[in-house]
């Protein structure tokens, strides 16, 4: 958090014009509503892939365990 009046400010004035943006972006293009079914995966392949799913308060939470996903025959971070 900026220390002075002046940082203050501008860090106020920065982040609700940011806040305006996304919003008036996202009334044009809405992202689409995600799986709310208790157990559904996260929308996101990688947090999914990572035990993250949706519970029956509708938070998304991760397993213990994640669930064997099958092997991919490249890695998409390697970029090949």
């Amino acid at each position: 958090m900026p220390s002075t009046p002046l940082g203050q400010a501008y860090a106020k004035a920065f982040s609700d014009t940011a806040a305006a943006r996304v919003w008036e972006l996202r009334k044009h293009d809405p992202l689409p509503e995600p799986d709310r079914t208790p157990g559904a995966p996260h929308p996101d392949p990688i947090l999914a892939a990572r035990g993250w799913h949706m519970n029956h308060h509708g938070i998304y939470i991760r397993r213990t365990e994640p669930q064997p996903q099958p092997l991919l025959e490249r890695e998409p971070e390697a970029g090949s």
